[in-house]
Parts: C-alpha cells; structure tokens; sequence
C-alpha cells in the first residue's frame, strides 16, 4: 500500500494535488502559480492594471482583466505564441486556474495584444514595477543592486521597429533592461528599433524607476551598474540627484591611459607571472560638469608584453578600489 500525499488549494478548494501517476494536464504548475496569486494578493494589483489599458472591444465576452490573466498565464506555462490559446481553451489546469470554462481563443488573445497603446505598454511596465516594489517592501530589503543592460530580441518577417544591429550582426529590437540582480527580479523593459545605441533614452527608462523606489516607506540604497555603454554624463547627473550609488566602466582612451601611468607600470617587471594592480584618481572628461573617481585595473598575463587596463568611474567614495571591481564583475547576467 502506498501513501500519497494531498495538498488541498486555498484559492480553489475543489482543487487538490497529490504525488500520484495519473496526468490529467502538461499545464499543472500552473496550479501552483494560481496558489501564489493568490496568497499574495495579487488578483486585485492584476485588475487594477487591466483597468488602465485603454478602452477598446475585443469581444463580445470577455474583460481586459481575463484577457490579460490568460496572457499572464499563457506566458508563465511557456507558451510564447498565443496560437496555443485555441487547443489551451480545453485544458482542465487551464480553467481551473482561470476560474472560468470560457478561454478566449486566439483569435481574441491577438486582437487584444494587436490593441495594446504604447501607453499601455507603459501601464502594464509600471505593473512589472510595482510587484517588484512589493516584494522589496515585504522583505525590507534596504540595498539593491540594480543593473541596467541592453540585449538583442531577433524578429522574423517584416516586424515594425525591427531594424539590423551591427555589433550583434542581425536583424530585431535592441531593448532596454534594468532588474535587480541579487534577486533576479525584472523591474522595467523598454522596447527600442534594432539600429538603437546602447545607452539611448536610458535617462527617460530609469527616472520613472529611481522615483518609484523614494516612495517606499523605507530608505533603500540603489547600487547601479553599467557597461560602457552607459557612460553617459547624463545619466551619471540622474543617479546623482537621486542618491543612486553607480559603478559604470569607461571606455578605454588616453587621457586614462595618461593618467594611469603615473601610478601603475606600461610594461610589467616579470613577464613570467600573472598580476593585477589596482589604482584611483580623480578625472573629468570634456563632456563632464565636475570631477568623478576612476578606478584602473591593471592586469597582466603571462606571455603578454603589456598591460591591459580597464577603467570604471564610481560616485561610492569609501569602498575600496578591488571591492567596487569585483562588484561590477558580477553585473550583466540577465541574459542568462
């Protein structure tokens, strides 16, 4: 005789899971997305959310708010087509956790993303914000390590604002990402043309954001990293009047080079060994209003002739030249 466990659901008694064989659906983690929901509260934040999407028809018999569940939904089960939608019409988990019998079909579920505003998309942006923020206010996490990043979608066909991306060498978007990295919690995504530079309209992206997080009932420390395609003097005058710590790395030129050659050697000493020397100054490019801290690393590798330097400019003044290195090292997984 075995003994099986059973959970019964609290966001649908009917509903209860145990660790038998029988499959009645592929779509059964869902049961646990729904049990989630539910438990946080999050029926009302999704409505409100659906409320602000702007008032067009899409059917006879179906709200903004289960349209957009079924969205939710379809994407959480791994289903990036919305094609599924018509044979996901029947699927028990499916209703079950949908809480109704009548799935939109395709069809419906196109025209609904086909109807969606760029003001919309803003709406439904400031929803991914404010589940974030949530979870930051619950925990009362107090420092968040905020990335800011560019990544590459490809586009198949004719798609509108898809356009070549020649350092990837291919055709899509080019959008903005910004997520918490420690928790691998997505905070906002901007949708750009393919042919956008990496840092353009990051200012617009991140304000929204950086405002967002003085609303908490709490002080929290934002750390925000960047690649050198985000060194942009605008953006470091953003973080600055928001009190937002950063750690941006520069491109390398010879003014840097200049500078750093007063404190670290052009040619290492023993060219059979590893090293790495950490240096600091303070610099201010032609385009900067005020001097800002530079941290150079210096790093040379066995059978190499030369050193190869890297430089990041930071507003933290106490932290320690490797610290604040090994910290922007750890930026840029969101691809992953």
């Amino acid at each position: 005789m075995t003994n099986l466990h059973e959970t019964q659901l609290r966001f649908n008694p009917k509903i209860k899971i145990k660790t038998d064989d029988v499959q009645l659906s592929n779509n059964a983690g869902l049961l646990f997305y729904a049990e989630f929901k539910h438990a946080a509260g999050l029926d009302q934040t999704i409505d409100q959310a659906a409320a602000q999407l702007s008032e067009k028809r899409i059917g006879p018999h179906y709200s903004k708010t289960s349209l957009l569940n079924q969205m939710l939904e379809l994407n959480i089960a791994g289903y990036g087509n919305d094609v599924a939608a018509d044979a996901l019409q029947h699927d028990p988990v499916m209703k079950q956790v949908h809480g109704t019998t009548d799935l939109a079909p395709q069809p419906t579920i196109s025209r609904f993303l086909s109807a969606l505003t760029c003001d919309d998309v803003l709406h439904l942006n400031r929803l991914i914000l404010t589940l974030a923020l949530d979870y930051i206010r619950t925990n009362h996490i107090d420092t968040v390590m905020l990335d800011v990043d560019s990544t590459h979608c490809d586009t198949f066909g004719h798609q509108e604002a898809a356009s070549f991306n020649a350092h990837y060498g291919v055709t899509g978007f080019h959008p903005l990402v910004a997520y918490i990295a420690q928790l691998n919690l997505l905070l906002g995504i901007k949708q750009r043309p393919g042919n956008q530079y990496t840092s353009t309209g990051v200012k617009e992206f991140l304000a929204p954001i950086f405002a967002a997080f003085c609303e908490l009932p709490f002080d929290v420390q934002l750390i925000l990293r960047g690649d050198s395609g985000f060194a942009t003097p605008e953006l470091y005058t953003l973080c600055e009047f928001y009190d937002v710590k950063y750690v941006i790395r520069l491109k390398r030129n010879a003014a840097l080079d200049q500078l750093a050659d007063e404190f670290t050697p052009v040619v290492p000493k023993h060219f059979d060994q590893n090293s790495v020397i950490y240096g600091e100054f303070n610099y201010a490019a032609k385009s900067w209003s005020i001097d800002r801290r530079v941290l150079v690393k210096s790093t040379h590798q066995v059978g190499e002739l030369f050193f190869e330097r890297q430089y990041v400019v930071t507003n933290m003044t106490e932290a320690g030249v490797k610290l604040l290195y090994l910290a922007y090292q750890k930026r840029g997984a969101m691809e992953n």
